[in-house]
Parts: C-alpha cells; sequence; structure tokens
C-alpha cells in the first residue's frame, strides 16, 4: 500500500510538479515510512524553494537533521523548529522537538 501512494503521488507530480501538498506528502512518506532521508530531504528542499515559509516543511526538515544524531546536526534541527514556530507559533511537532531538544541539554 506504502508503494502505491507513492506511485500515486509521483502521477500526480506529474500532472502537478509543483504541488506543494503533494511534494509534502511524498517526503513525509518517504522519511517516516521509508526512512529514505535523502531523498526526503531533496523534496522538503524544493518545497522551501517554492515556499520559504512552509511550517510543515520546516520542521519535517529539522526532524531529518534531528535524526542524523550529531551535534551540528542538531543544533540546525533547532534552527529549523525555531523558523517553523516563527511563521506557526502553535505548530505543535516543532513545539514539541524543540522542547524535546532543550530537554535533553
Amino acid at each position: 500500500e506504502v508503494d502505491e501512494a507513492i506511485d500515486l503521488y509521483d502521477h500526480s507530480l506529474e500532472l502537478a510538479p509543483n504541488n506543494v501538498r503533494t511534494l509534502y506528502a511524498k517526503a513525509a512518506l518517504l522519511h517516516e515510512g521509508f526512512g529514505q532521508l535523502e531523498e526526503a530531504s531533496a523534496i522538503l528542499e524544493i518545497i522551501l524553494k517554492l515556499d520559504p515559509t512552509h511550517p510543515d516543511a520546516l520542521f519535517q526538515l529539522g526532524s531529518l537533521e534531528e535524526d542524523k544524531m550529531n551535534t551540528d546536526s542538531v543544533q540546525k534541527a533547532k534552527e529549523l523548529y525555531q523558523k517553523s514556530l516563527a511563521v506557526d507559533p502553535t505548530h505543535l511537532p516543532a513545539l514539541v522537538s524543540l522542547g524535546d531538544l532543550f530537554a535533553e541539554q
């Protein structure tokens, strides 16, 4: 079923390659469903070129950075979560993730 979802997202993107909603859904699935961090990251970067203030893409990219588990990537994750919150102060996943990172220090 997950493979079918990717196929459907790809078909949708053939019709509308700059559809941010579809790009985000595909990136989230690649990250969370398949662990394909590099491909998910590349798609999120495309989204941020189309919409630099997309709070979900900023959050998801932060989550990808956090998954790398090194000092530089954790700092970058914090910055991305903060950018997401600057756009949407009620973005609960960014609030929780940022709080978790600060609690771990």
